[in-house]
């Protein structure tokens, strides 16, 4: 793996979502992701550019995925706290909690708004 390589490729990730050109990005997240298979902000940031190109559906399993590796690095860290100390515990712990706001903050804002029902509707109306 040539670490040149992934970070230029990570700049140009960078540059595409500033400009808002989601289907490139993906291909980038598709390049990077062949070295770096399951990578947390990758998977996150997949999600982000489907839903830009409304394909929700395929964000939110991506938005699993991820909350499914933050899981999985919680238990691998829970595994290892007997060798870390409580410092770097809690660090992890920070640094996990952290990727895990963008991907519920999708999650959240990709699920169906509820429509208020008739005699709620009237109530608004009223008021």
């Amino acid at each position: 793996m040539n670490l040149v390589w992934i970070d230029e490729r990570c700049r140009t990730l960078a540059v595409l979502k500033q400009q808002g050109q989601h289907a490139a990005a993906l291909s980038v997240i598709d390049e990077i992701e062949a070295f770096v298979p399951a990578n947390i902000p990758l998977l996150s940031l997949r999600a982000q550019h489907l839903a830009e190109l409304g394909r929700n559906d395929e964000a939110a399993l991506c938005c699993e995925k991820a909350r499914a590796r933050v899981q999985e690095a919680r238990e691998d860290c829970a595994a290892m706290s007997d060798l870390l100390s409580t410092e770097q515990v809690n660090g992890w712990r920070g640094i996990l909690d952290a990727l895990e706001q963008p991907i519920q903050a999708l999650t959240d804002g990709l699920k169906p708004k509820a429509v208020p029902n008739e005699s709620e509707q009237l109530q608004h109306v009223v008021e």
